[in-house]
């Protein structure tokens, strides 16, 4: 069976898109005939649909199944789609569900639609590779489902699954929607109360739990649309790439939720009113949760089927925003966010799928590896094409140094043992015209041609002159500083090979993901010799 999907990127970025509708059988075909090549037929594709087993009508979650086999071709593959934000049910639950964090019914939906698809294709006898895909709310869907699945289901596992503009996951939902998780907290971390537990200790528990699922996971987001820069507590975008669409110059969209003078907080003044204005956020958020504690969709529909009920209902709605909502609504720096975001409305439609799918067939798109900072704990992206670059320069610099100090010994055993030869020459013709002519070094006698006696004295002469022609090695004031710096490149080369191997034990699962990188990390490891 194929490793990998036989359909490309953007065949899957066009069956998402076509969930919005009304799926046929012809528009898969024809998406799948135009992107492979394959010509199939009802007795080589099913098409499962959350509606067809009457799951997630109450919730609204809304997903499609896609099982493609072909025996002959050795291809046996399933793709589910999850559909975004639709009617008032989607609304609903992103604020009580993805928000406020009191809803986990789609993803409860999710799983039992994902449960009766593996039940029929079992019965075929068939056991396919996994895919899934999903935009906006469908990508929070399939996300939360593929770490629960890889997690705890032993023979259904996803291979890859992408998010398309996906809202985030909340972690605490996740908790509540993936039981296996919150026994892990409540019995192994001896957590009593995971509701009550800091935002950032509980997302920090969430990405080690999930640490291995979440590398199948990747984000594809058009830069600058507005869903992915709004915070609320609990947000949480796990996985292993981010690929993004589009500009990449474009502004970040207005976070509404978001102090819009953060800059400015080491003043007490803005610092206060920074508090107020989270407490609000914080507030109006709640507001959510408590309405649906206290009533839920389901209650509110029955309500709303009697002209009391509606009263009642209308009179809860409007209590519970004049105590959420009332905070928020009438702080200025609330309006002023909004004015912003107004001034970039034009953003909007790049949260569209079909913007995404567009742009993802002829834009530019740029990759960064979703990681945390081994040391601060922070979440930070890796640029790829960075990190390709850095892994080979990393690759070639342990042999760069190390031709540097082959160079340095040629050096040393070759061009200045000839320098040396040279001067030993030199100096040896100088000895050998001095011995044949001895006298040249005798000063000319300056006593008078006469003696004291009267006598005129014979001219002395040198009959020969012998040299010591012993020479000394090279002094260690010439050979110590090269040999200095030789040695200081061998812990260079110590230390360059210290830190791939450090950065293969950090990264090392990562780059199991991505075929190039893993090719390129291997290449340092042969390089300093390191092994997996």
């Amino acid at each position: 069976m194929k490793e990998e999907s036989i359909l490309s990127k953007n065949a899957r970025n066009e069956l998402t898109l076509i969930q919005y509708g009304d799926v046929s059988y012809n528009d898969v075909m024809k998406i799948i005939l135009t992107d492979t090549g394959l010509s199939l037929t009802k007795d080589n594709l099913s098409l499962y649909s959350s509606e067809s087993f009457k799951i997630g009508h109450p919730s609204g979650m809304d997903g499609l199944a896609i099982h493609i086999q072909v025996p002959e071709r050795n291809i046996d593959q399933v793709f589910y789609i999850f559909r975004g934000t639709h009617d008032g049910k989607d609304i609903y639950y992103n604020t009580t569900g993805i928000a406020a964090a009191t809803n986990t019914s789609q993803l409860i939906h999710a799983e039992e639609f994902f449960k009766q698809v593996s039940s029929e294709i079992e019965k075929k006898g068939s056991n396919p590779l996994i895919f899934g895909d999903g935009h906006s709310l469908g990508g929070h869907i399939v996300v939360n489902l593929a770490l629960k699945v890889n997690t705890n289901y032993k023979h259904q596992q996803f291979v890859n699954v992408r998010g398309l503009n996906d809202a985030p996951l909340n972690v605490y939902a996740m908790y509540q929607f993936d039981e296996v998780f919150e026994r892990h907290l409540r019995n192994r971390l001896g957590i009593a109360r995971p509701s009550k537990l800091p935002e950032k200790d509980l997302i920090q528990y969430t990405k080690e739990y999930y640490n291995e699922p979440a590398q199948i996971i990747e984000h594809v987001r058009v830069k600058g649309e507005p869903l992915y820069a709004q915070d609320f507590r609990g947000k949480l975008y796990i996985g292993s790439q981010i690929h993004y669409l589009g500009d990449l110059d474009t502004e970040e969209f207005t976070n509404v939720a978001q102090y819009p003078f953060s800059h400015l907080t080491w003043m007490p003044f803005f610092k206060l009113q920074e508090l107020r204005y989270n407490a609000g956020v914080s507030s109006f958020i709640e507001g959510f949760g408590n309405f649906d504690r206290k009533i839920g969709m389901e209650k509110a529909k029955e309500m709303y089927e009697s002209p009391l009920g509606r009263f009642i209902l209308g009179v809860n709605i409007a209590k519970e925003a004049n105590q959420s909502a009332k905070p928020l609504i009438f702080n200025p720096y609330f309006g002023y966010q909004l004015v912003q975001g107004y001034q970039q409305r034009d953003q909007l439609e790049y949260h569209g799928i079909a913007h995404l799918t567009e742009l993802y067939r002829t834009g530019h798109m740029k990759t960064y590896f979703n990681m945390l900072d081994p040391i601060g704990g922070m979440p930070i992206l890796l640029d790829r094409e960075e990190l390709l670059l850095f892994m080979e320069r990393c690759r070639n610099g342990v042999g760069d140094k190390q031709q540097i100090i082959r160079e340095l010994r040629g050096y040393i055993h070759g061009e200045l043992e000839e320098i040396y030869l040279g001067v030993k020459f030199d100096i040896g013709m100088g000895i050998s015209a001095l011995e044949a002519n001895p006298s040249v070094l005798l000063p000319k006698s300056r006593m008078p041609n006469f003696g004291i006696l009267g006598g005129i004295p014979k001219e002395r002469k040198a009959r020969s002159v012998v040299f010591d022609e012993s020479f000394e090695p090279i002094e260690h004031g010439v050979l110590g500083p090269l040999e200095e710096i030789i040695q200081t490149i061998e812990q260079e080369i110590k230390h360059l090979e210290k830190f791939i191997q450090d950065v293969v034990g950090t990264l090392d699962v990562l780059f199991d993901r991505d075929k190039e990188l893993a090719g390129s990390i291997r290449s340092a490891q042969m390089v300093t010799g390191g092994s997996r």
